[in-house]
């Protein structure tokens, strides 16, 4: 007879012990499997990536880069190649040609001693009165000179002529 009350004691203990971890268990269970189809039935966002390509394209042609190995240095930018023929050579080739875009490139210095410049891909492709999608994004970057490195801010203006887009 004592056995019996025994195993009856043993029982109710497992039976408080697994009352609280089979619905800690479900709910953990619950939580990975909700996140897993979430993030397997996510749609995949293509938003912006011309205009990502476009910008990292600019960012490159106008970077400081070493002249000892060539490397790229994309926050910090050269002023000497801060120029509009830079961006000729950029984007004038195979891929671009018939693409109907302009891009206007402003870098405003924060030291107000110093001079903002502004420079242009296609001026008149970037026609305010043609525009028919435009994307303007800043970055803050450096500006490499002899005294050292000067703080600013790289706009990117893309703009995409109507053409483009027909009716």
């Amino acid at each position: 007879m004592n056995k019996l009350f025994k195993n009856k004691k043993g029982k109710i203990e497992d039976l408080i012990y697994w009352f609280f971890y089979i619905p800690l268990t479900a709910v953990v269970v619950i939580i990975i499997a909700t996140s897993a189809n979430a993030l397997l039935y996510q749609t995949l966002s293509t938003q912006n990536l011309e205009y990502y390509t476009y910008s990292k394209r600019v960012i490159n042609a106008v970077s400081y880069e070493d002249e000892i190995n060539g490397r790229l240095f994309p926050g910090i930018i050269n002023p000497l190649k801060f120029n509009e023929q830079i961006l000729q050579t950029t984007f004038d080739r195979e891929n671009y040609k018939g693409k109907e875009f302009g891009i206007k490139i402003e870098l405003d210095y924060f030291d107000e001693t110093k001079l903002d410049k502004t420079i242009y891909y296609s001026e008149e492709e970037y026609d305010i009165s043609k525009i028919f999608y435009r994307i303007k994004k800043e970055h803050y970057v450096l500006v490499k000179s002899e005294e050292g490195f000067t703080p600013a801010k790289l706009t990117i203006d893309l703009a995409y002529h109507k053409k483009r887009y027909p009716d």
